[in-house]
């Protein structure tokens, strides 16, 4: 058994492919010895005050802070994260409206490259004229090529306007490796 040492290996192709050892071979990445492997690209926004959401309409909640962003996808202005590298994204996504009355849907959804892709319901629940605040929360896994373009959008029908708590506004999402 010898060693390899080198400083980069690309591939010959330019299909992007680098294949070490064959079928049924066990490769050992040395995570020990410091090769580790890590889910990125992955990011992390929160919103650093309420914001006001109307009544009747999916609305595009405003991240303005990013807390980490490996690749540098999410855009505060835009308030999307623009997948940097194709693959299996694991997606994280929760919204909290103050004061809902008695039965009111609030719900969040994921939208990919302007369609509602993963969407999450909660109902409110209390009774009478009284009223609670309603939290929703939601992960997903979704294949994602390069250069789509991901936002969260919430929606109530409590009949004027609501408002979304920074508290739990959160967005974070991180590529899966090894699928």
């Amino acid at each position: 058994m010898g060693t390899v040492k080198v400083t980069n290996i690309e591939p010959i192709a330019d299909n992007g492919t680098i294949t070490i050892g064959r079928s049924g071979d066990t490769v050992d990445l040395g995570a020990t010895a410091g090769g580790t492997l890590t889910n990125t690209p992955s990011f992390r926004a929160t919103q650093s005050s309420n914001q006001t959401m109307s009544t009747g309409a999916f609305t595009k909640v405003t991240y303005d802070t990013v807390d980490y962003d490996t690749d540098n996808g999410f855009n505060t202005s835009t308030n999307k994260y623009t997948v940097p590298v194709a693959g299996k994204y694991v997606l994280n996504y929760a919204t909290g409206f103050i004061e809902v009355v008695d039965a009111k849907v609030c719900t969040a959804a994921i939208y990919l490259n302007d369609v509602r892709e993963n969407t999450s319901w909660s109902t409110s629940t209390s009774s009478g004229a009284s009223s609670t605040n309603v939290i929703g929360e939601s992960t997903c896994i979704l294949n994602l090529s390069e250069n789509d373009v991901l936002e969260v959008r919430m929606f109530h029908n409590n009949g004027n306007d609501r408002t979304n708590d920074a508290e739990y506004a959160v967005f974070s999402g991180y590529r899966l490796i090894g699928v």
